[in-house]
């Protein structure tokens, strides 16, 4: 298993949360309280979360839902929340004044993985009245209301002044999730990057921005961070999830179970290799044996941003600065180049390198500041290299989409992809790619063989995951993976379902 791209908890989350059973359904109870004439919810506890998203505002559950989101592409998550208020328990005294976190729960279909559970701090919520009402506008019955929000978390907006002497910046941002209450999530890496962290009264988002920006461990290394809905601060390098590596196992949440799963001399092997039989192979693909399980994807689009990225970034960067600290006058100036990092072995073909030869040479110069020697010793290329590849892998992403919500595959995760060549050759007609030489030879090798240039391994940039009641999947997940190079196809493989 590919254990360095593994995303491993060291701390874990202790925010309190909204407790969303609390709720009194007896007949004789005096609490407004939509559970008791809906249909549906009529029993709470077994259905709550899984066939609806259960959402609660202040102490009213919320019904009649027409659509939500939760937002993961962002550094915070985010929720978009429409539902109409059929029975006017969001009207008059009851109307969200003082009571201002929604909160969200869908039920997981494995009890080993965690179901999504959240509480949103509603930062907008409008109302809209039923139209063609004439003049009988009546305020308190059959408004729909558009709730945005985004994940809250207690002071993470205070203006804070603290020093953190000689960490690292994976040992600051734990520190900031001990005071703050987030948990912690990494994969496998060791900073050098040891300083004095000064938060000189900015808010502890943005410090902790300010620290992932600048955080180092080598040339061959960049790093990314943010916040997930399950209040977990990941400090990811991501260089290590985009490089390839053997696939993960993940605990089965599929709609009926791997052929091989039933396999008893397989079941067999794997308890003797202290794997759960509980646990499958994770990974994504568009092939038709996999019709109907979670990790089918039913839909797929390319995006391209490279022109945007060329044009606002360059190819490479120059970064320049002075150095105080230099004892040698005739060298305090310092500058240098970089480039975007790419994968031990790569071809020149894989590379998202602009053919034109004027867009190759075009570079963006930065001016770092002045070097008192008060940072670490990379504090100055940090922040440039981390955010220059992490632009890098905004050229050119892969949005699929799947059925249900996907509790399989987060964010900041590596995911394998295996993309058939029927797929593959649209993919590529649409993004206007051009046609490549195995054309002819995916034909003969039919529409369900595997398009090597499409298929590998990729990087869980974002996600979002909606309901809607009115669309034939009820609950999907969409995500945003990209990868660094684009191997051409040349060769075929087969995948058996």
């Amino acid at each position: 298993m590919a254990f360095k791209q593994t995303l491993k908890t060291t701390i874990q989350p202790s925010i309190k949360m909204v407790d969303l059973f609390d709720l009194d359904t007896s007949k004789d109870s005096t609490t407004p309280s939509i559970t008791k004439e809906s249909t549906v919810y009529p029993d709470v506890a077994q259905k709550a979360g899984s066939t609806v998203p259960f959402v609660k505002i202040g102490g009213q559950v919320v019904t009649n839902i027409e659509s939500m989101t939760i937002d993961e592409t962002a550094f915070l998550p985010k929720l978009t929340l429409i539902f109409k208020d059929s029975a006017g328990e969001f009207s008059g005294n009851t109307y969200p004044k003082k009571h201002l976190l929604a909160s969200v729960y869908l039920k997981s279909p494995n009890p080993n993985l965690k179901p999504v559970r959240a509480d949103f701090l509603i930062a907008s919520m409008k109302s809209i009245a039923p139209r063609n009402s004439g003049d009988n506008v009546e305020l308190t019955k059959n408004i729909t209301y558009l709730v945005s929000g985004e994940l809250f978390i207690p002071r993470l907006h205070n203006n804070a002044a603290k020093s953190y002497p000689n960490s690292t910046s994976k040992e600051a941002l734990q520190q900031i999730c001990q005071e703050l209450g987030l948990g912690f999530v990494e994969n496998d890496y060791s900073p050098a990057d040891a300083m004095t962290w000064i938060n000189f009264c900015s808010s502890p988002l943005n410090f902790i921005r300010h620290v992932a920006e600048h955080a180092y461990q080598n040339d061959e290394s960049f790093f990314t961070s943010f916040i997930s809905k399950e209040l977990m601060l990941a400090l990811i390098e991501v260089n290590t999830q985009i490089v390839p590596a053997e696939t993960d196992l993940t605990f089965n949440s599929w709609a009926d179970a791997l052929q091989a799963d039933s396999d008893q001399t397989q079941k067999n092997s794997q308890l003797k290799q202290g794997i759960s039989e509980d646990t499958v192979v994770n990974f994504l693909t568009n092939q038709g044996g996999y019709k109907n399980k979670i990790n089918y994807i039913y839909e797929a689009n390319l995006i391209s941003d490279q022109g945007n990225v060329l044009r606002s970034s360059g190819y490479k960067k120059q970064i320049y600065y002075y150095d105080q600290v230099e004892p040698d006058e005739a060298k305090k100036f310092k500058t240098f180049w970089t480039v975007p990092l790419t994968s031990p072995g790569a071809s020149e073909d894989a590379m998202l390198v602009p053919q034109n030869e004027g867009m190759t040479e075009v570079g963006h110069k930065k001016w770092m500041d002045i070097n008192y020697g008060n940072t670490h010793e990379h504090w100055n290329a940090a922040r440039v290299f981390n955010t220059h590849n992490m632009q890098e892998l905004e050229k050119l992403q892969l949005k699929v989409r799947l059925k249900g919500i996907n509790f399989n595959v987060i964010r900041g995760s590596a995911i394998p992809l295996f993309i058939t060549v029927k797929m593959a050759e649209k993919l590529r007609k649409d993004a206007n790619l051009e046609e490549n030489t195995a054309n002819a030879q995916n034909k003969e090798l039919g529409s369900e063989s595997i398009d090597t240039q499409l298929s590998g391994k990729y990087y869980v940039k974002g996600a979002r995951y909606y309901f809607d009641p009115k669309d034939k999947m009820l609950f999907w997940t969409e995500l945003f993976l990209t990868k660094r190079e684009w191997t051409p196809s040349k060769t075929i493989t087969t995948l058996n379902a």
